[in-house]
């Protein structure tokens, strides 16, 4: 079942997992149409697409400024690969590296916006992605407590809603040792307003994102790739079968975790008559005889009720006559509440 974004801030939700295809698509647009295909057969509620030029990133003296270059999508590809989203539904979410970027994405009605960690200080751009009025995800990669607060005084200051702010660890790949899922919950005292935080992950595999869950995160990123290797960003990213698993996790998380009215509402309950045990005569038993261990047999089915077995039914006397392997009542019995 698609989820959009804008459903995160509805009271029951699975974790929504985003596939991020990031450049794993090695700037080839087939390449990234079948990312999108497979990203919506795995399960994943989104997939994530960056926007940009290499020059709103490096000047173009920078020795990485030409292979940057080659891993662009254009603008009309990105919107084609939003429309071909839309189709097989699942959710479009980009994140733009200019405000030229952030308008277009407006302009072709992308489900959400997203931050990069690089831009989590970047006001200017945050502020025109807010006055766009889509759903807004935010990463906090290489930012200290004194950042995170900054950012959360900006958000309440623009009135920014329908806001994520993902915990993140900007390195390629990141160690699990040095993820600190336990952030979570001080990111949700940083920012006590209406936001809801989720994790990005970097780190190889699927494990940090499963344990994310546990710790409270209710948006997922994952890089995503057809195939693993250890070339940029697929080095630290999910296969299909991968995201398989996380997908159906989260889906099957909320599901299983149920809700505080649990105990006079468990689906359980109804067995009560049938797995728990009655009192049934051992042999017969002639009215008014006082009750002994020896008069009677605990053994299913209890067949009614609200039983509860007490050695308080040994001090008391049977009302009738009951023949062997007869089940006794509450009623059979003077004053004694099963």
């Amino acid at each position: 079942m698609n989820v959009k974004i804008k459903s995160l801030f509805k009271k029951k939700i699975s974790p929504y997992i985003i596939a991020e295809i990031g450049i794993n698509h090695d700037g080839d647009f087939k390449k990234a149409k079948n990312l999108i295909k497979l990203a919506k057969s795995s399960g994943a509620h989104a997939v994530k697409f960056q926007l940009f030029k290499a020059e709103d990133l490096y000047v173009k003296s920078s020795k990485v400024f030409k292979i940057v270059k080659k891993l662009e999508l254009s603008y009309s590809n990105i919107e084609k690969l939003r429309k071909y989203a839309k189709k097989i539904k699942i959710d479009f979410i980009c994140t733009p590296f200019s405000l030229k970027a952030a308008s277009f994405l407006k302009k072709i009605n992308v489900n959400a916006i997203k931050i990069a960690s690089m831009d989590a200080n970047n006001f200017i751009l945050i502020s025109e992605c807010i006055k766009l009025k889509l759903p807004l995800i935010i990463s906090t990669g290489m930012c200290n407590k004194l950042d995170l607060l900054n950012l959360n005084k900006k958000l309440i200051s623009l009135n920014a809603i329908n806001i994520v702010i993902m915990h993140c660890l900007s390195n390629y790949p990141c160690k699990s040792i040095d993820v600190n899922l336990n952030s979570i919950k001080q990111f949700k005292k940083i920012f006590n307003r209406k936001f809801k935080i989720g994790y990005s992950d970097h780190t190889v595999g699927i494990t940090a994102c499963l344990n994310s869950i546990f710790k409270g995160a209710q948006v997922i990123e994952k890089h995503f790739t057809e195939k693993k290797n250890n070339k940029n960003d697929h080095i630290h990213s999910a296969d299909e079968n991968d995201m398989k698993i996380l997908s159906s996790f989260s889906n099957d998380y909320l599901k299983s975790a149920g809700n505080e009215n649990f105990f006079n509402k468990r689906k359980d309950l109804k067995n009560k008559k049938i797995f728990r045990r009655g009192i049934y005569a051992s042999k017969n038993i002639i009215r008014f005889s006082k009750l002994s261990r020896e008069q009677i047999n605990l053994v299913r089915p209890q067949n009614q009720p609200n039983i509860n077995l007490d050695e308080k039914i040994f001090s008391k006397k049977i009302n009738k006559n009951v023949k062997k392997n007869q089940q006794i009542t509450q009623k059979d019995i003077n004053n004694y509440k099963l």
